[in-house]
């Protein structure tokens, strides 16, 4: 410990007499303050999640896809907040509006498997993940890009409940799904599931023949020779992707082969034009691109549309598997 004694003392000022030999004294110049401008910081903001779902075992998370967890901690009750203050290592990226460009980072809520200390780790999977939370720095203060976006410097979200009230849901495994609906056309033709991207599996997950009314429904883990990787490597876990066809059986098979000829896919008619069905199998998965872009948390079996290339969403409302359409959809009447 540092102790300061104050003395007090006393100095005589003495006023030199000037001679003949004596020089002007140098007027010393002043002394800039060397010292770099303080950056302008953003003040603590708190940001607060309200839960869906069983918290027991779980763990919440603010995450970067490139750093990891921002802030963590167990998930005790159906809320929970956080005091977010400005990241140190913000991994900014660029953000364009009408040709004005600023940085922001962006950042993932997410609700995990927990062992009791809150911090996500390898082994723990995820079991939601809600809208993106964005932090704006203060250098970009009166950016009309902001007014574009609706941000403010400091943090933002995507959720339209804003920072005081931000929806997490816990996604439990879906052990099964079905999707149905109703068939007008040739008799004799058959419909199969099939892996989309790993043909010539020994068994397939349906194959019947196509009746007026018919449904789908899977159950359970598929076979490990359906799986695919969806572009994302080391996912523990086989993660499937199943395609819906109607075909004729060609060769008399009585099964979905090569040799036979496809009829139609099947095809979700909602919004403003078609769209494809898939049906997606995922493990519940600790990799965060998986389930930050991916799965949002999701395991199990989901409904899924393509949308062309390897582009893969899975479908918010299930209902949208009760009315499947063989075939393209029919444009509406004029």
């Amino acid at each position: 410990m540092c102790r300061l004694s104050m003395l007090s003392l006393s100095v005589a000022a003495c006023t030199p007499v000037p001679t003949e030999m004596s020089e002007p004294l140098d007027t010393p110049e002043p002394v800039e303050d060397s010292a770099a401008p303080v950056e302008p910081m953003v003040p603590p903001t708190d940001v607060t999640f309200v839960v869906t779902g069983d918290v027991t075992g779980m763990g919440i998370s603010v995450q970067n896809v490139s750093l990891g967890p921002f802030v963590s901690a167990p998930l005790t009750g159906a809320s929970h907040t956080f005091t977010l203050e400005e990241p140190p290592d913000r991994s900014l990226s660029i953000v364009e509006e009408d040709g004005e460009k600023i940085e922001a980072a962006f950042y993932y809520p997410a609700i995990h498997e927990d062992d009791g200390d809150g911090v996500p780790e390898t082994g723990e999977g995820y079991a939601g993940v809600g809208d993106v939370l964005v932090f704006v720095p203060a250098e970009f203060e009166g950016s009309a890009a902001l007014a574009t976006r609706g941000w403010t410097i400091g943090w933002n979200t995507t959720s339209p409940a804003g920072l005081s009230a931000i929806p997490l849901t816990i996604h439990e495994p879906v052990d099964s799904l079905t999707i149905s609906g109703r068939y007008e056309g040739e008799e004799s033709v058959r419909i199969a599931v099939a892996p989309a991207v790993q043909p010539g599996v020994e068994e397939l997950l349906h194959d019947e023949l196509l009746l007026e009314s018919w449904a789908i429904t899977l159950t359970g883990e598929p076979p490990s020779d359906h799986a695919s990787k969806l572009g994302y490597a080391e996912i523990p876990g086989a993660v499937v992707v199943e395609r819906p066809v109607v075909y004729t059986d060609d060769d008399g098979s009585g099964s979905f082969t090569t040799g036979d000829s496809l009829v139609a896919d099947l095809y979700l008619c909602g919004g403003d034009e078609g769209r494809m069905v898939r049906l997606g199998w995922f493990p519940r998965t600790f990799r965060r691109p998986f389930n930050f872009f991916v799965t949002h948390g999701r395991s199990g079996w989901h409904l899924m549309e393509f949308q062309g290339g390897s582009s893969h969403r899975i479908v918010d409302d299930p209902t949208e598997g009760e009315d499947v359409s063989v075939g393209p959809c029919e444009e509406p009447p004029v």
